[in-house]
């Protein structure tokens, strides 16, 4: 079973809390299923690991109460956490390290962000890399 650390699901509670409201919490708990709801309403702890499976519900609930279902807004999300992760430490590497070496890092931080997934990069030349997740299963269109 592929698991995410609590780091990512946290934040991403506390990022609807923040930005959309108590309300559209709710409404997004309301939506859930009942273990889902339990484990979101609980305290969210960023050492441990939680089911992707969860983290997937809570992210297309989310998606059909904040945007319509509109899944742009999903990768807009992740854009915004990537560039969050290339803050604080990171930025030096991002500053004196090449693209490909930046690369080779955010793949790195985002191992430890999964458990049950493989991170591979290959760089392709000049401004190009292909990263592959392997080890998800195709359980949503989130996933493709």
């Amino acid at each position: 079973m592929v698991q995410i650390k609590g780091t990512a699901l946290k934040e991403a509670v506390e990022q609807v809390k923040a930005h959309a409201g108590p309300d559209a919490f709710e409404k997004i708990l309301e939506l859930l299923d009942a273990e889902s709801r339990k484990i979101i309403e609980s305290d969210l702890f960023s050492s441990n690991w939680y089911s992707l499976d969860l983290f997937a519900r809570f992210l297309e609930v989310q998606n059909r109460v904040l945007a319509g279902g509109n899944e742009e807004m999903i990768i807009r999300g992740a854009e915004a956490a990537n560039e969050r992760q290339l803050r604080g430490v990171y930025k030096a590497f991002v500053k004196v390290g090449s693209p490909e070496f930046v690369i080779e890092r955010l793949a790195a931080v985002h191992a430890t962000y999964f458990q049950g997934v493989t991170i591979e990069v290959q760089l392709q030349g000049k401004g190009k890399a292909l990263i592959k997740y392997v080890g998800f299963q195709k359980q949503t269109a989130l996933w493709d």
